[in-house]
Protein backbone atom coordinates (compact mmCIF):
# COMPACT_ATOMS: atom_id res chain seq x y z
CA UNK A 1 0.00 0.00 0.00
CA UNK A 2 2.72 2.46 0.56
CA UNK A 3 4.28 1.60 -2.81
CA UNK A 4 0.56 2.38 -4.66
CA UNK A 5 0.86 6.07 -2.57
CA UNK A 6 4.56 6.74 -3.48
CA UNK A 7 3.26 5.70 -6.86
CA UNK A 8 0.15 7.91 -7.13
CA UNK A 9 2.05 10.88 -5.21
CA UNK A 10 4.26 10.46 -8.01
CA UNK A 11 2.04 10.51 -11.00
CA UNK A 12 0.36 13.62 -9.39
CA UNK A 13 4.05 15.65 -9.79
CA UNK A 14 4.25 14.95 -12.77
CA UNK A 15 0.79 15.66 -13.93
CA UNK A 16 1.37 19.16 -12.12
CA UNK A 17 4.81 19.44 -13.86
CA UNK A 18 3.46 18.80 -17.38
CA UNK A 19 0.48 21.42 -16.74
CA UNK A 20 2.73 24.17 -15.50
CA UNK A 21 5.12 23.18 -18.63
CA UNK A 22 2.44 23.59 -20.59
CA UNK A 23 1.17 26.91 -19.04
CA UNK A 24 4.05 28.44 -19.41
CA UNK A 25 4.48 27.50 -23.52
CA UNK A 26 1.35 29.21 -24.01
CA UNK A 27 2.03 32.08 -21.67
CA UNK A 28 5.48 32.37 -24.30
CA UNK A 29 3.50 32.04 -27.03
CA UNK A 30 0.80 34.55 -26.27
CA UNK A 31 3.54 36.99 -25.57
CA UNK A 32 5.36 36.19 -28.74
CA UNK A 33 1.95 36.99 -30.80
CA UNK A 34 1.87 40.21 -28.63
CA UNK A 35 5.61 41.33 -29.67
CA UNK A 36 4.56 40.52 -33.51
CA UNK A 37 1.32 42.71 -33.30
CA UNK A 38 3.49 45.41 -31.62
CA UNK A 39 5.91 45.49 -34.42
CA UNK A 40 3.42 45.27 -36.73
CA UNK A 41 1.53 47.91 -35.76
CA UNK A 42 5.08 50.30 -35.27
CA UNK A 43 5.84 49.16 -39.04
CA UNK A 44 2.54 50.65 -39.94
CA UNK A 45 2.61 53.53 -37.61
CA UNK A 46 6.25 54.73 -39.45
CA UNK A 47 4.70 54.46 -42.75
CA UNK A 48 1.78 56.45 -42.04
CA UNK A 49 4.43 59.33 -40.48
CA UNK A 50 6.90 59.11 -43.82
CA UNK A 51 3.50 58.78 -46.35
CA UNK A 52 1.85 61.64 -44.49
CA UNK A 53 5.19 64.51 -45.43
CA UNK A 54 4.48 63.55 -48.87
CA UNK A 55 0.24 63.37 -48.97
CA UNK A 56 0.38 67.00 -47.05
CA UNK A 57 1.46 68.67 -51.05
CA UNK A 58 -1.62 66.72 -52.51
CA UNK A 59 -3.81 68.64 -54.16
CA UNK A 60 -4.52 71.42 -57.13
CA UNK A 61 -3.01 74.50 -57.90
CA UNK A 62 -0.24 73.70 -55.68
CA UNK A 63 2.37 76.68 -55.89
CA UNK A 64 5.77 76.29 -57.09
CA UNK A 65 7.27 77.26 -53.74
CA UNK A 66 5.51 74.59 -52.40
CA UNK A 67 6.49 71.58 -55.13
CA UNK A 68 9.94 72.58 -54.97
CA UNK A 69 9.15 71.86 -50.91
CA UNK A 70 7.62 68.53 -52.21
CA UNK A 71 10.67 68.03 -55.19
CA UNK A 72 13.23 68.39 -52.09
CA UNK A 73 11.74 66.41 -49.46
CA UNK A 74 11.60 63.20 -52.23
CA UNK A 75 15.06 63.93 -52.85
CA UNK A 76 16.54 63.57 -49.32
CA UNK A 77 13.70 60.82 -48.68
CA UNK A 78 15.37 59.26 -51.99
CA UNK A 79 18.72 59.55 -50.79
CA UNK A 80 18.51 57.48 -47.43
CA UNK A 81 15.96 55.39 -49.09
CA UNK A 82 18.46 53.34 -51.59
CA UNK A 83 15.71 50.41 -52.03
CA UNK A 84 12.39 52.74 -52.20
CA UNK A 85 13.05 55.48 -53.72
CA UNK A 86 9.87 57.82 -54.54
CA UNK A 87 9.43 58.84 -58.35
CA UNK A 88 8.22 61.83 -59.59
CA UNK A 89 6.33 62.02 -62.82
CA UNK A 90 5.54 64.66 -64.90
CA UNK A 91 3.93 64.94 -68.08
CA UNK A 92 6.27 63.96 -70.59
CA UNK A 93 8.60 61.32 -68.68
CA UNK A 94 7.74 58.12 -69.55
CA UNK A 95 9.53 56.91 -66.33
CA UNK A 96 9.52 59.48 -64.16
CA UNK A 97 12.63 60.89 -62.06
CA UNK A 98 13.92 59.84 -58.46
CA UNK A 99 17.75 60.45 -58.70
CA UNK A 100 18.98 63.28 -57.19
CA UNK A 101 20.72 65.34 -60.28
CA UNK A 102 17.51 64.80 -62.15
CA UNK A 103 15.26 66.08 -59.26
CA UNK A 104 17.78 69.13 -58.75
CA UNK A 105 17.70 69.61 -62.57
CA UNK A 106 13.86 70.13 -61.95
CA UNK A 107 14.17 72.30 -58.70
CA UNK A 108 16.40 74.77 -60.71
CA UNK A 109 14.18 74.82 -63.51
CA UNK A 110 10.49 75.95 -60.96
CA UNK A 111 13.04 78.32 -59.52
CA UNK A 112 12.90 80.07 -63.35
CA UNK A 113 8.42 79.99 -62.78
CA UNK A 114 7.05 81.36 -59.96
CA UNK A 115 4.07 82.02 -61.42
CA UNK A 116 3.09 77.84 -62.00
CA UNK A 117 0.97 75.50 -60.63
CA UNK A 118 0.37 72.14 -60.29
CA UNK A 119 -2.02 69.41 -59.44
CA UNK A 120 -0.08 66.94 -57.14
CA UNK A 121 -1.30 62.94 -56.59
CA UNK A 122 0.31 59.79 -55.15
CA UNK A 123 -0.40 57.14 -57.90
CA UNK A 124 1.61 54.30 -56.67
CA UNK A 125 2.67 52.39 -53.51
CA UNK A 126 5.20 49.82 -52.61
CA UNK A 127 3.35 46.27 -51.50
CA UNK A 128 4.32 47.22 -47.56
CA UNK A 129 2.60 50.39 -48.55
CA UNK A 130 5.36 53.17 -48.47
CA UNK A 131 4.61 55.68 -51.36
CA UNK A 132 6.29 54.83 -54.92
CA UNK A 133 4.77 56.85 -57.33
CA UNK A 134 3.99 61.08 -56.93
CA UNK A 135 2.22 62.51 -60.32
CA UNK A 136 2.91 66.31 -60.30
CA UNK A 137 0.93 67.92 -63.55
CA UNK A 138 1.48 71.48 -64.68
CA UNK A 139 -2.10 73.18 -64.16
CA UNK A 140 -1.17 76.73 -65.00
CA UNK A 141 1.87 79.10 -65.60
CA UNK A 142 2.49 77.80 -69.04
CA UNK A 143 0.86 77.40 -72.52
CA UNK A 144 3.24 74.15 -73.05
CA UNK A 145 3.59 71.98 -70.03
CA UNK A 146 6.11 70.54 -71.98
CA UNK A 147 8.82 73.49 -71.46
CA UNK A 148 8.95 72.43 -67.95
CA UNK A 149 10.99 69.21 -68.14
CA UNK A 150 13.66 71.00 -70.81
Amino acid sequence: MENATKALLIAAAVLIAIVIIAMGIRLVASARGSVDQAEDLSSSMEISMVNSQFEAYEGTNIDVSRVKSLARKVLTYNNRNENKKITIKRKDDTKGISSSIKINEWINNLNQHSNWEYKISITDYYNDGTIKKINATLTSGSGNEGAEDS
